[in-house]
């Protein structure tokens, strides 16, 4: 029985279905899901809370009928739930807003949706934030389209720090859609990493573009600003050097040549700004890369038990590599560490814990392909308990990294 605006309402404990505790909920109400799977198509058009017990185990699955969860209500919070299996060839996807405005898309797990994992249309000043996006699109003969994030005619958005992985085309997607802020994502694993259709004033930086297989940028748009602070995006194609040239600063993360890089990023990041969801299955590994070196092409090559990357730098300095690999991903016994096809594993130091291996080696700068092999690898079917804290570990990474952001502007400002 709902008491009133700011009742909080549970599911099966008050109503069997989420769709029936949306339908008796009075505007203002939170609506709190416990754990398990609910085969539904939800219709949101009230203001309201709706939040699962844990994104692991709260599940909506819309069975392939259209859209699994419409918004079509202002201020409305969706959060920490699983959400799939929209229709493969008909409806808006995973999560639809339409015509709605303040609302937030939070902590949610949102996969195998098609033709999008969320999708605005008429809707402005709206949050997607923390979300894991994967597998989105549609492959059909003669039809492949998709996208992890698309907005059509739909302002004032942002967009910060989710993993967007393996849409069929495009990981965002911007149609008649003007000041975007996009933000700490990571696009891996598509086709096109972002398109601008007559999209303007978007504010898009530290962003992390991982595996894109056609690295370019599809844009029709006006006054995009590719940097915050003249900090750009991680580009894992651009190989320019941080040497200091164009009377630039020397080592502060920032490429110097070959700029701008796809003809937008005048300070693309020559290291990802945050650990690298490596995606395998359905799971995210995130691998910390540090060091003083471009570091491009960065993949995981699950069949032969390594990871492999290539390093460059001014000539005759001498770069250093830290990475810090979890032992879900790939164990030693013994590591294999190559530079250019010489072992290095005699002059690398190793340092191991329960979960993670940290491997540092150091080389003459020039482009160097390193290659890091391991004895073990994570196999196809992973354990349920360790898949969750690699999601919510490396979601919170790309999050916490954003928020210091957030909060050294703020400070900066106030001086």
């Amino acid at each position: 029985m709902v008491s009133g605006v700011g009742s909080v309402i549970r599911v099966p404990a008050d109503y069997s279905t989420i769709q029936d505790a949306i339908n008796a909920a009075l505007p203002g109400s939170t609506i709190i899901v416990s754990p398990g799977v609910y085969h539904e198509n939800l219709t949101i058009d009230k203001t309201l809370n709706l939040t699962g017990e844990d994104k692991m185990t709260t599940i909506i699955d819309g069975g392939g009928n259209g859209t699994v969860v419409e918004i079509r209500a202002n201020r409305v919070d969706f959060q920490s739930f699983t959400v799939q299996n929209s229709a493969l060839s008909f409806g808006d996807g995973g999560v639809l807003l339409y015509n709605s405005s303040r609302c937030r898309i939070s902590g949610n797990i949102i996969v195998h949706n098609s033709p999008a994992g969320v999708v605005l249309w008429s809707s402005h000043d709206n949050i997607i934030e923390g979300n894991i996006i994967a597998f989105s699109g549609i492959i059909l003969p003669g039809w492949i389209w998709g996208w992890s994030i698309g907005l059509a005619e739909s302002n004032n958005n942002t967009i910060v720090g989710n993993i967007l992985s393996n849409s069929v085309i495009c990981g965002i997607d911007l149609e008649k859609s003007n000041a975007t802020i996009i933000q700490f994502n990571v696009i891996q694993n598509s086709d096109v990493g972002i398109s601008l259709w007559h999209s303007n004033d978007s504010i898009i930086d530290h962003n992390a573009f991982l595996n894109i297989r056609n690295f370019q940028i599809i844009m029709e748009a006006y006054n995009t600003t590719w940097s915050s602070r003249q900090e750009g995006n991680y580009w894992d194609d651009y190989v320019g050097l941080d040497d200091g040239s164009n009377s630039r600063i020397v080592g502060d993360s920032i490429g110097d040549t070959g700029l701008p890089h796809l003809g937008v990023d005048n300070y693309p990041l020559v290291r990802p700004p945050f650990p690298i969801p490596i995606a395998f299955e359905e799971a995210f590994y995130p691998v910390a890369v540090e060091g003083n070196s471009t570091v491009s092409t960065f993949r995981f090559v699950q069949a032969e038990k390594k990871i492999t990357f290539n390093v460059s730098g001014p000539t005759a300095t001498t770069g250093y590599c830290n990475i810090t690999i979890p032992k879900s991903l790939l164990r030693d016994s013994p590591w294999r560490i190559v530079l250019n096809g010489t072992d290095i594993t005699a002059e690398s130091f190793i340092a191991e814990n329960e979960t993670h291996s940290s491997i540092y080696f150091t080389y003459n700068h020039s482009i160097s392909n390193v290659q890091i092999m391991g004895t073990w690898v994570v196999a196809e079917f992973f354990p349920q308990a360790m898949l969750t804290t690699m999601l919510i570990f490396a979601t919170s990474m790309i999050l916490l990294k954003a928020r210091k952001r957030e909060e050294n502007n703020l400070s900066s400002s106030v001086q």
